[in-house]
């Protein structure tokens, strides 16, 4: 941290001068550079002398009234020795010193009040600004028997922190914390656990500040109950390892904070749910959390058969194509635990998980391929069960002093995989009714002569695949201050080790046209080991502080990655002298036998070393709201390839100067609202076995080819976004401009043989591939008692396609799709005594045109709207359920244009104060929700039919558990 005598040391004086200009020059968009204060307060009634919670406190510019800052005068948790203090307390951080302001607190039925502040003359020499009472005299207006009810704080600004009230949502008994995230306005829950505010990524989950379960949100989300939720907190966060240079030091992480309620945050939660349905579906999960003041630890474990995570009267965004595939069996579980040793400045952190599952899967595929000689029809029956378990621990030491700092950081990973499959897939010039997986499989004994005379391929195909893959990594990095106790010293480390030990049986067979001989038959083993990929880095830099929130950061890192990778094919039919023999899928005769079986053509040993030098320069400025940070590597890269396949025996080396991934990344937080502009250049190395000069045709549809001349693949960012959060308005704004070019993307490009259905191509850099996109988002919250809500989303955006495609040619022509679209949604809530009631309704269209292949466009149009609700009734019972019809029109073919009412519904009934909750859902009620999906673009239609049959009723129950402490 910095005091305000920081001064800068004279012997640098001329490269010092330099950047000091530069500097002045790209931050003069920010009014002032000197130093900043926090202003804090709490609000009192002044007649009784009571608390006066929920007031909204606002510091104007005292030259314009113009708004600087808002804030609410909410509960804050004060401790006095053993006791527990709850203020309403307000606070403002890095204010100005060089503005004079004015303190504005209002509340309803209240006077306002108003205080003139001079930080010259009110501010200590720490940078504090104590208020201390602020006294609100009550309204002389005398109302005639009027109850008022306060309306409800969904959201605020603290600072440049967003805080969402959840005790404000209404929210279904027994919800979890993904219900509660959906619920916030401007929070985007997408697949996988992955959350956006305000169309940004937040990088950090966290809980009370701590990570949890690091870089797997889902086990927060879905575990973690809602009720023992206060708040949740967005903001800029800090490494804790920048912390050693002050607040204003490092990039800044999206972060957010789930912020548990006092009774949660001590003792003992446990929360335990049990459930059965139809169709056999089950569930059952436990959770429970210990907390201290200086240790955490939880555990979870979850086992189920549901294959997607609907919930009734929710919005999770599910749409009919979103139906997963397959019958899951999912069994999963893990620890983490954080503590600190108090005074010393050492923690520790970590976490165990593990998980179980399989997968049932079958599915139909019927593909119509567009091509200018004439459409070919595509029929592929596929089905599988895949098994895995996957276990990962990863722990962290982090020490924190006042001059130095470090964390020790290692990880392990083990992934263990059993998968069989069975293909039966072909290829016809016209189109036929009624193709089924026996017909393929049976079509050179008992096929329709029409058939016959009309097939290009046939491909059937068994395959078992079974091995494991181990990670292990070790991070360490830290910081060391210089004796001026403003610069410091950066150190980073870490080595990785992945490896892979995998076999794979195959029995392959290929037919083309009506000929019943196979053109290729095989029973293949791959040997897949040893595979290995070993990394590390490391980079030893230096931190200068050029003047207080000033920074440049210089450092040196040396990457390498070395990697070797073998397969060694075994045709084992020429063992067994035909691929139709009665050994099973997965048998392997002795190595003796098997060895002499050697398939050198398809077999590789693939050596790769790359070598990295970079010099990397970042420099940082951050103060009064305002942050800008410039990153800047220039990188030397060394890669070389020892690639040996049959009599391919084949050297490469790749050498390049270039500048690295720059970036430029503003954050402001003006009186209008927080703005935030991203530039980034990334750079992508292609494969150089791509570049080997071979064939491989290990699959005869699909024939591959080296392209010595491949290039590095650029892709160019950028990002505009405006946001506003008007806490007294009720009200949030985003726009969002953003755009993303490719320079030599990298495509397959290649030439179809209409007669085969055979693909011969290679890996080819082409250019004019892009994508823009404008979004636009107003939440509002209406009424005297706020309980209306109105939301509108506009998203345009368009997308350039450019592959290579040709027929019977062996240069690929270019060809472009283009694709502008619209979505359009709109919500309308209401809000009444504990319940929820919201129509909803959406509108996409895809206009999708090309000028190959003599394309007809279509414009595609998708309509999706309902109704959902949450309801809590007396006696302890409530019903949640949503109502919703989708449907699809504009595609050519009639049998694309559908329409499904989907409708699902949760009755529940708790006792014991809520602690007991017993509940029963009902899925797909009107068995209306198809389990056929379609796509189209320009190369083809796909229609695919899967094993999902989504209706099913589920009985469950789930019981909450609570301890705190004893007071002393």
């Amino acid at each position: 941290m910095y005091n305000s005598n920081y001064l800068v040391n004279s012997k640098r004086s001329g490269f010092l001068k330099a950047i000091l200009m530069f500097s002045f020059i790209v931050c003069c968009t920010v009014s002032s550079m000197g130093a900043t204060f926090t202003a804090m307060g709490l609000v009192k009634d002044k007649a009784t002398d009571t608390d006066l919670f929920n007031a909204h406190v606002r510091m104007l510019n005292a030259a314009d009234s113009s708004v600087i800052a808002e804030t609410v005068a909410l509960e804050v948790t004060i401790y006095n020795g053993s006791n527990e203090i709850r203020r309403p307390v307000f606070s403002f951080m890095d204010l100005d010193n060089n503005k004079k302001y004015i303190l504005e607190v209002t509340r309803e039925n209240y006077d306002t009040y108003y205080q003139n502040i001079d930080p010259e003359t009110m501010v200590n020499k720490t940078g504090f600004l104590n208020l201390g009472k602020i006294y609100l005299k009550r309204s002389p207006k005398v109302l005639d028997e009027v109850v008022v009810n306060p309306s409800k704080v969904y959201f605020y600004n603290k600072g440049d922190t967003l805080v969402y009230n959840a005790d404000a949502f209404v929210l279904a008994e027994g919800s979890m914390l993904d219900d509660l995230i959906r619920q916030m306005p401007g929070v985007e829950l997408k697949a996988g656990g992955e959350i956006y505010v305000n169309g940004r990524y937040v990088e950090r989950l966290l809980l009370n500040g701590k990570d949890f379960f690091k870089g797997n949100h889902e086990a927060m989300l879905e575990n973690l109950s809602a009720y023992t939720v206060k708040n949740i907190a967005v903001y800029e966060g800090q490494d804790e390892m920048d912390k050693i240079m002050g607040k204003d030091y490092g990039k800044k992480q999206l972060s957010m904070d789930v912020r548990l309620k006092r009774d949660y945050s001590h003792g003992l939660l446990t929360n335990v749910e049990a459930g059965y349905g139809t169709k056999d579906r089950y569930l059952g999960r436990l959770f429970a959390m210990w907390f201290s003041d200086n240790a955490r630890i939880s555990a979870y474990a979850n086992i189920n058969n549901l294959s997607d995570k609907r919930k009734p009267g929710q919005d999770t965004g599910f749409t009919p194509a979103m139906v997963q595939s397959g019958d899951f069996k999912t069994r999963q579980g893990g620890i983490d635990y954080w503590a600190q040793i108090p005074f010393k400045g050492v923690s520790f952190s970590g976490d165990f998980m593990a998980s179980h599952v399989t997968v049932d899967d079958s599915r139909s595929v019927y593909t119509t391929n567009f091509l200018p000689s004439g459409n070919t029809f595509g029929y592929a029956f596929t089905k599988s069960r895949n098994r895995s378990l996957a276990i990962s621990t990863g722990h962290s030491m982090d020490i924190q002093k006042k001059r130095w700092n470090m964390s020790l950081s290692p990880s392990f990973k083990y992934n263990r995989n059993n998968d069989i499959s069975s293909l039966s897939s072909a290829v016809f010039d016209k189109e036929w009714e009624d193709v089924t997986k026996s017909s393929v499989d049976n079509l050179y004994y008992d096929g329709q002569d029409g058939m016959l005379r009309s097939i290009l391929n046939r491909n059937l195909n068994d395959t078992k695949r079974l091995g494991h893959d181990i990670e292990g990594n070790l991070t360490l990095r830290g910081k060391v201050k210089m004796k001026n106790d403003a610069d410091a010293i950066s150190y980073y480390g870490f080595i990785n080790y992945k490896g892979n030990n995998y076999e794979q049986f195959q029995k392959y067979r290929l037919n083309f046209g009506s000929d019943p001989e196979y053109a290729d038959y095989s029973d293949r083993y791959f040997d897949n080991t040893p595979d290995y990929k070993i990394s590390g880095a490391a980079s030893l830099g230096y931190v200068w502080a050029m003047a207080q929130g000033m920074y440049l950061d210089a450092w040196y890192q040396y990457d390498v990655v070395k990697t070797h990778e073998v397969s060694e094919l075994y045709r084992l039919e020429n063992i067994y002298g035909t691929a139709n023999s009665d050994k099973p899928l997965g048998y392997l005769p002795s190595a003796t036998d098997y060895h002499s079986a050697l398939d050198r053509d398809n077999s590789f040993d693939s050596r790769k070393r790359e070598d990295i030098h970079s010099a990397n320069f970042n420099y940082s400025f951050s103060q009064n709201g305002f942050s800008l940070s410039i990153d800047f590597p220039i990188v030397y890269r060394n890669r070389r390839l020892h690639y040996i396949r049959g009599t391919v025996d084949d050297i490469l080396k790749r050498d390049r100067f270039f500048l690295g991934d720059a970036s430029v990344n503003i954050n402001w937080h003006p009186a209008i609202g927080w703005i935030y502009m991203y530039y980034q250049r990334k750079v992508m190395a292609p494969d150089m076995v791509d570049m080997v000069d071979f064939t491989d045709a290990l699959d005869p549809l699909n024939v591959r080819t080296g392209n010595p001349g491949l290039k590095d693949t650029e892709s160019h960012y950028a990002q505009f976004t405006l946001s506003r959060n008007t806490w007294e308005r009720r009200l949030q704004q985003v726009y969002e401009l953003s755009a993303n070019f490719l320079h030599n993307a990298l495509a397959y490009g290649y030439s179809y043989n209409p007669q085969t259905g055979v693909r011969t191509g290679s890996m080819q850099n082409v250019n004019g591939n892009y994508n823009l996109s404008l979004y636009q988002r107003v939440s509002i919250y209406l009424g005297a008692q706020k309980n209306y809500m109105l939301s509108n989303k506009i998203n345009l955006g368009y997308v350039n396609s450019v592959d290579l495609v040709s027929e019977n040619n062996p240069d690929p022509k270019r060809r472009t799709v283009s694709n502008p679209s619209l979505k359009e949604s709109l919500e309308f809530g209401y809000t009444f005594d504990k319940s929820q009631v919201t129509a909803f309704g959406s509108l996409g269209l895809s206009r999708f045109s090309s000028h190959s292949y003599g394309f007809d466009a279509f414009t595609a149009k998708d309509f999706n709207y309902g109704v959902r609700g949450t309801f809590s009734l007396p006696k302890g019972f409530g019903i949640s359920t949503d109502f919703t019809i989708f449907t699809r029109r504009g595609y050519s073919d009639p049998s694309l244009n559908k329409t499904n009412f989907v409708w699902n519904a949760r009755a529940s009934y708790s006792i014991l104060k809520g602690k007991l909750l017993f509940m029963v859902d009902g899925f797909d009620i009107l068995h209306n929700l198809s389990n056929v999906f379609y796509s189209v673009n320009a190369q083809a239609r796909t229609e695919t039919y899967t094993n999902v049959l989504p209706r099913y009723v589920m009985f469950h129950v789930q019981w909450k558990f609570n301890k705190n402490p004893k007071k002393k």
